[in-house]
């Protein structure tokens, strides 16, 4: 039976039968080994399907029959999953993906109403701390050293398209992906979406004169679209939206990891600054660790030169002060060039002053 299934199909249905019937795998260490995981991020298994193989740490939303709508305990399992050790230590990429038809149709409008019922003195209560969980899942994803894929082959609705917007790579089904943010169609206008939406499309004015059309409409655009606005980046075959990330997730995971975080670090870093010349000298500083610091950096050079492929090393840093590791020792030195360019942008801006008051 499996040998009928198309090729992208196949993980789809290991991962359930996995989820169903863990009994029945041939290989029941694997099993075994996939559940203890499950139980270290208390992760809710029946929500979220976790998976690390190879670097690639897979997240697969398992919720079909509600469209795997964000529930409360579902956004807890996203957030447990990437901010746990096992998967800070070990990842080099993250997919996220979903049970098919639909990626996420947002937050479980279930959960919100019943939250809406309660009496004054909790009804507030309940839905900031079902907001700050979503929060918390989306930070998660943006803050995760490494890059996260999104998977689209569905419907990426309201929430859902938040979470989509919110990594850093999206793959979309071209014929069964679609993006919308619907709120205005239910009475509540999609206000935390909105934020993610207007980031992933360029950010400031800019980022919401493109994300208008959706925000006031509601209406639902082709992933063929999403990929003109940037909300996409590549478009799969219908039915493969997940092989295709996995098969950008395996160059991800094939490169150095070191640089991978470092480079992932000081990207957000200098598209942060509020200055060119500011977003030069973090990466400046940045492309000085890579080379000077890194024995990934030298030995990638190295191999380039010789006409030989690299051989990675597992930490990838060649001179080690008083910092954890190499990620950590990045983000220092991505601190430091930002307050001086900072202070010579003050320094520049006093001088300027006092030479126009002359």
């Amino acid at each position: 039976h499996r040998q009928k299934l198309p090729a992208c199909g196949r993980r789809r249905w290991e991962m359930r039968l996995l989820a169903i019937a863990p009994s029945m795998q041939r290989r029941p260490n694997l099993a075994l080994q996939k559940r203890s995981f499950l139980h270290s991020l208390a992760v809710h298994p029946r929500n979220l399907l976790v998976e690390l193989k190879g670097g690639i740490l897979t997240l697969t939303l398992n919720r079909p029959s509600q469209r795997n709508a964000l529930s409360s305990p579902l956004m807890e399992s996203i957030a447990a999953a990437l901010t746990a050790p096992e998967s800070i230590e070990n990842a080099r990429v993250v997919v996220l993906s979903a049970e098919a038809p639909a990626f996420s149709a947002g937050h479980d409008l279930s959960e919100l109403r019943e939250a809406a019922h309660l009496d004054d003195c909790t009804r507030e209560e309940r839905l900031r701390a079902i907001f700050a969980r979503c929060e918390a899942m989306v930070a998660a994803v943006r803050e995760m050293p490494v890059p996260v894929i999104a998977a689209v082959g569905g419907a990426a609705h309201a929430a859902g398209c938040q979470l989509a917007a919110s990594c850093d790579i999206v793959v979309a089904d071209r014929s069964r992906a679609s993006f919308a943010v619907p709120g205005l169609k239910i009475g509540v206008f999609c206000h935390t979406p909105a934020v993610a939406l207007v980031r992933a499309l360029g950010g400031g004015a800019a980022g919401a004169r493109r994300a208008a059309r959706m925000l006031y409409t509601g209406e639902a655009i082709t992933a063929i679209d999403a990929e003109h606005i940037g909300l996409v980046h590549e478009l799969a075959e219908e039915g493969c939206a997940e092989q295709a990330a996995m098969r950008l997730a395996a160059k991800i995971a094939s490169a150095s990891g070191s640089q991978v975080r470092a480079g992932k670090a000081s990207l957000r870093a200098s598209s942060g600054a509020s200055t060119v010349e500011e977003a030069y000298a973090i990466a400046s500083e940045a492309m000085v660790q890579a080379v000077g610091r890194h024995a990934d950096g030298i030995e990638g050079i190295s191999a380039f030169l010789e006409k030989r492929p690299p051989t990675w090393t597992s930490e990838g840093l060649l001179f080690v002060d008083n910092v954890d590791g190499p990620h950590e020792r990045m983000l220092a030195a991505l601190t430091v060039a930002k307050a001086e360019a900072s202070t010579q942008r003050a320094d520049s801006e006093s001088s300027a002053t006092r030479f126009s008051r002359r």
